[in-house]
């Protein structure tokens, strides 16, 4: 999605490893090493989200996760 959206990855501040990584890649834990400014609008009301990149092989949004 960061690539079809064409969207500028920023190096994340403090990368990690989340371990719940099961529920969303088969691969097991998954690495959190970037993360991307997403601007969403809302009618004339517009708030830029902060959101860590991840590989996952699904076709959606996670929203409202650490």
């Amino acid at each position: 999605m960061v690539d079809k959206l064409k969207l500028e990855l920023l190096p994340h501040p403090k990368p990690y490893i989340n371990c719940i990584g099961l529920m969303i890649w088969e691969g097991g834990d998954i690495n959190v090493k970037n993360e991307v400014k997403v601007k969403l609008s809302v009618g004339y009301y517009v708030h830029e989200v902060l959101c860590d990149v991840v590989l996952v092989e699904a076709c959606h949004v996670l929203l409202g996760r650490p």
